[in-house]
């Protein structure tokens, strides 16, 4: 399986603490109609997924998303950034990167983090709104 070669000197991001990275990238719904709804995720799971892994993980956990407005959590750091660059770069540095069927969990598969959790559709917590427990995310490599 080929390995995306990234090259430090390209990245212009905001982020620069790489170290015990932990990154969640959400498909939040869109309006009515848009997209793929098998593959969306709701603003409850995912806030309530954020908040779990924010209070595990601290700094070391980040959001890459497009929609920041939907975070509920204000102290979680996030990753918005125009640059394809930026943000493949930032998954390629992550320890996991935690997605659902998109591009950037494809992406996450070639960079090769240590883990990859992946949310697909028809999953059940697509409608989620109870509590969450994750114990500890750990390498399957």
């Amino acid at each position: 399986m080929p390995k995306l070669h990234i090259n430090d000197d390209l990245y212009n991001g905001r982020i620069t603490d790489f170290s015990n990275l932990i990154c969640f990238s959400p498909l939040y719904k869109k309006k009515e109609g848009e997209y793929n709804t098998n593959r969306e995720m709701s603003d409850i799971m995912c806030n309530n997924l954020i908040n779990i892994l924010y209070s595990k993980y601290k700094n070391n956990f980040i959001v890459i998303t497009d929609r920041p407005d939907k975070i509920t959590n204000k102290h979680v750091r996030r990753v918005v950034d125009s640059n394809l660059y930026n943000i493949i770069y930032v998954i390629s540095k992550c320890k996991v990167f935690i997605g659902g069927d998109t591009g950037f969990t494809h992406f996450a598969g070639l960079c090769r983090p240590r883990g990859i959790v992946s949310i697909y559709e028809d999953n059940q917590f697509r409608n989620f709104n109870s509590k969450l427990r994750i114990k500890s995310i750990y390498s399957s490599y």
